[in-house]
């Protein structure tokens, strides 16, 4: 989703099923799985930052590096999931968490 293409409505509690977004930066980079009337609500189930055979960066972290590589997403996932890639170099399946739009993070 892009800022052209996403508005804030405001909206009665009551016609609201569950959770939505209250800031268009929640949901900028990611992606609708179905469509959506205009003016309706975006249920986070519907979208997904990285889509299942997307292209993603995997990169590790700790305090004095950090490493980066390429892979491939097995799952769909938002923001804080943990999802299965494949990581394109050694082709191991690994577990991630859903950092932004086309980028995983794991542990190590």
């Amino acid at each position: 989703m892009t800022e052209n293409n996403v508005h804030i409505v405001n909206m009665d509690k009551k016609r609201l099923r569950g959770t939505t977004f209250a800031d268009i930066e929640e949901v900028l980079g990611a992606r609708m799985k179905r469509r959506v009337t205009a003016g309706r609500p975006v249920d986070p189930s519907n979208l997904c930052y990285v889509c299942k055979g997307d292209s993603v960066t995997i990169s590790a972290n700790t305090a004095i590096m950090q490493v980066k590589t390429d892979g491939i997403a097995l799952e769909d996932g938002s923001m804080g999931d943990t999802i299965a890639v494949r990581n394109s170099r050694s082709n191991k399946r690994i577990k991630a968490i859903v950092a932004s739009a086309g980028h995983v993070e794991i542990n190590i």
